[in-house]
């Protein structure tokens, strides 16, 4: 791969983390968040010309966060380790537009 910035043919965009107070969780607060940001960084891609990706990483023992993340266009790619202060899995999830999501579900049945 060259150096150049030409050759990128991405724009990734990783969401580095979702966090509401307890007392607001439940809400639709995150819901509500998450596709204004991926619209945000949709239209920023376009703007470059280039294929827009976005991750995020979240800890396999986090179930709502997962469940937020899947009903939000997501899922899985990789599981792997992820050590910081205790040994745990780290899920990094990469979101499907609605078009890619319906086409994977064909292929899987």
């Amino acid at each position: 791969m060259s150096g150049s910035p030409d050759a990128i043919t991405q724009s990734h965009w990783r969401m580095i983390g979702m966090f509401t107070l307890p007392a607001a969780r439940g809400q639709g607060i995150a819901k509500a968040i998450i596709p204004k940001a991926l619209q945000y960084a949709r239209g920023e891609a376009a703007k470059t010309g280039k294929t827009f990706v976005a991750t995020i990483a979240v800890e396999h023992d986090n179930p709502a966060a997962v469940g937020l993340y899947k009903k939000c266009g997501f899922e899985t790619i990789i599981e792997e380790p992820w050590f910081l202060n205790r040994p745990r899995i780290a899920l990094l999830m990469r979101y499907l537009p609605p078009s890619e999501t319906d086409k994977a579900s064909a292929e899987q049945t």
